[in-house]
This record gives C-alpha cells, structure tokens and sequence, in this order.
C-alpha cells in the first residue's frame, strides 16, 4: 500500500493544496499547485465525475 501511495503522490508531499471540493456524498478532490487532482471515493460503488472520471469504489484516483 505505501508503495503504491507514493508513487502516485509522493510527488505532491511538499506542494501546497488549492482546493478541495466535496463531489458527492463520500466523494471529494483535492488540488495541489501544481494542478494534481486526488479524486478519493469512500463509497461501496464506483463513481463517475461530470467529466466523466471513474474513481473506483474504496479507492482514490490521481491525475497530474
């Protein structure tokens, strides 16, 4: 698990979040400064953003 963690965000350690929005019920992303979104999905089924990014359930989804 940590290693997976931090290939997938060990580069956002030290940047600054910029926001932080609440999608849905248990459903949130996080943006850093340099433009990284963290999609984290603590639902049962997956879910499917309005631009249409799947973020599995239970899981977290990243894209730089």
């Amino acid at each position: 698990i940590y290693s997976r963690y931090h290939e997938d965000m060990g580069h956002v350690f030290n940047q600054e979040m910029t926001n932080h929005i609440q999608l849905a019920d248990n459903v949130s992303v996080t943006s850093y400064e340099d433009g990284t979104n963290v999609y984290v999905n603590y639902n049962y089924k997956d879910y499917v953003t309005p631009d249409g990014i799947t973020v599995p359930a239970r899981d977290y989804k990243v894209l730089r």
